[in-house]
């Protein structure tokens, strides 16, 4: 099932951009907002109404998403504006609202809907009271029940071009080779090994990229899948579109397992 609320959360920060007319056309800015002190959830959404108030009172406009630290759990705030406020006065006005450390940085503009990223699968019990994932702070966004949401996908098998091979050999220095079998040959004829020669310091590489993590399985590859997701504003048209890439690694008879290279980073913005 897709994510509306997240497509709603990018669509909203695209027509943030459309609406400002002195946006900075080559980038955007992403704040970060902290608490000084271990506050309640009430507490945090409390401090927060009051900061909006500010934002609103001085005609500034942004796309927050509320996130929960990952190490000590506490509440803070992302916010991104197609425009760069003057720090002192937002840190005076943050600190008077009851917030600590402010962070600002810039980011490209096409990368700016990827504060999505923030959005956690938080249960609404956990959320503080009264506050949602993200809202729009000083202009209307694009509500979740506007979301229209597709995906198509694609898979492009492996072509081989040459006879396909029934079983592999693996051939490792100082032991006996290691013999398996892929696939059932129709006849004995069309029987072919494949033999691989590996060395010692290859033997080395692969483990030590299994135990990092970076190789999660070996078995023949099969071919890829593309995925195709498209989200739109039913009301503007406003759409964003990603793919991503998935490679099909057969491992161990019919057993197939789908391993993600690739990532959701391919926008393309109409308005």
């Amino acid at each position: 099932m897709p994510d509306l609320s997240k497509a709603a959360c990018e669509l909203s920060i695209q027509h943030l951009f459309r609406e400002d007319l002195f946006h900075v056309v080559d980038g955007c800015f992403l704040w970060t907002y902290t608490f000084a002190d271990d506050v309640t959830p009430a507490e945090a959404a409390r401090r927060w109404r009051l900061f909006v108030r500010w934002h609103v009172e001085t005609d500034r406009t942004c796309v927050r998403v509320l996130e929960a630290g990952s190490k000590n759990g506490r509440w803070h705030y992302h916010c991104v504006t197609p425009q760069r406020w003057d720090v002192n006065e937002v840190r005076e006005a943050a600190m008077r609202c009851g917030f600590g450390r402010i962070n600002v940085k810039r980011i490209p503009a096409d990368k700016a809907r990827y504060v999505a990223k923030y959005l956690r699968k938080h249960g609404r019990s956990e959320l503080p009271r009264g506050q949602r994932r993200w809202a729009c702070v000083g202009f209307e966004g694009v509500p979740v029940n506007r979301v229209k949401a597709t995906s198509e996908t694609w898979f492009l098998p492996k072509v081989w071009l040459r006879k396909p091979y029934t079983a592999v050999q693996w051939n490792f220095p100082g032991v006996d080779p290691v013999r398996f079998r892929i696939r059932v040959a129709e006849n004995p004829e069309a029987e072919e090994t494949r033999h691989l020669h590996v060395s010692q310091a290859q033997i080395d590489s692969l483990f030590a990229e299994m135990q990092s993590g970076q190789v999660v399985m070996v078995g023949e590859y099969q071919g890829l899948t593309v995925t195709r997701k498209i989200a739109k504003d039913a009301k503007t048209g406003t759409r964003i579109e990603t793919a991503f890439l998935e490679h099909v690694i057969e491992a161990g008879g019919n057993t197939k397992v789908s391993v993600q290279f690739g990532r959701e980073d391919s926008p393309a913005w109409n308005c």
